[in-house]
């Protein structure tokens, strides 16, 4: 009897411990699941924090990540906002007509044609041609200042019988990155055909058997038609100007140049230094 009541004793104390030992199990494996501590690190802000339970961690979790994710959209939009304003101010315009104004007062006038290449170098062509709207007013002029009445004459045949027309073509730099728009540093090649009438006298024999002889010699004026080319090369500088902040307006353009020519005249041929001075308006597209 006695050693019925000590199993039975220990068979309670093997029970009780065992059941201590799954209570103290489940309790450490609850306390490690709830209570477990890490840290999260984010590229984004660079922050990182320690989650308390696994019900607090996903919440904060969600939140974060939605936060970010707008910041990332906010910051999208403002770069595509931000770079949809810069392509519209960084328009240019690609095509540029200019005329000399003042050419076609004084003589010899040209219209250009620029047109962009890059966004540094643009390339084109000229057409010189002869106007000299002024030519009476000159005539004048030239007619009160000169007290030598042939020399007088000899000049206005020339400016009245004088005609031009030419090309050209040139190749340009703008420092500025903005093609048919600004400072420029360039080198043109034109050719210019010209003609005019000049009076010479010429000194003639007469031989006249009527009595009283004339005189053996009499200066008679002749009129002689002369033609010539001019082939040019120039270095020049100058700056267009556009009026406007769109991609397109009117242009204020002025240059110098300097080179040298070859001038094709009278069956010689002969090197003569050129310097050029421009004011031009047109448009730019």
């Amino acid at each position: 009897m006695k050693k019925e009541n000590t199993n039975r004793k220990f068979k309670s104390i093997k029970y009780f411990i065992k059941f201590n030992t799954i209570i103290l199990f489940i309790v450490i494996l609850f306390f490690f699941s709830t209570n477990k501590c890490f840290s999260q690190s984010f590229t984004d802000n660079g922050t990182s924090f320690k989650k308390v339970s696994s019900f607090y961690t996903e919440v904060l979790k969600g939140y974060i990540s939605n936060d970010t994710d707008k910041i990332k959209q906010d910051k999208k939009n403002i770069l595509m906002k931000d770079t949809i304003k810069k392509t519209v101010k960084e328009k240019i315009a690609k095509n540029s007509f200019t005329i000399q104004p003042f050419g076609l007062l004084l003589l010899l006038s040209n219209i250009e044609y620029d047109r962009y290449i890059s966004k540094s170098f643009s390339t084109g062509l000229k057409i010189q041609f002869t106007t000299f709207w002024l030519r009476k007013a000159v005539e004048n002029i030239i007619e009160n200042k000169t007290d030598n009445k042939e020399d007088f004459e000899e000049a206005k045949i020339i400016l009245n019988s004088f005609t031009s027309w030419g090309v050209g073509t040139h190749i340009r730099y703008y420092t500025g990155g903005r093609s048919v728009e600004g400072f420029y540093l360039g080198f043109n090649v034109d050719a210019s055909f010209f003609s005019f009438d000049e009076q010479k006298d010429d000194d003639e024999t007469n031989y006249n058997p009527i009595f009283p002889p004339p005189p053996p010699f009499s200066s008679v004026p002749i009129i002689h038609h002369r033609k010539g080319t001019l082939w040019r090369t120039q270095f020049e500088i100058g700056d267009k100007i556009k009026l406007s902040s769109r991609s397109h307006g009117v242009v204020i353009e002025w240059s110098f140049g300097a080179g040298g020519a070859f001038a094709i005249y009278d069956h010689d041929v002969k090197a003569v230094p050129v310097i050029g001075l421009g004011l031009g308006v047109g448009y730019a597209f």
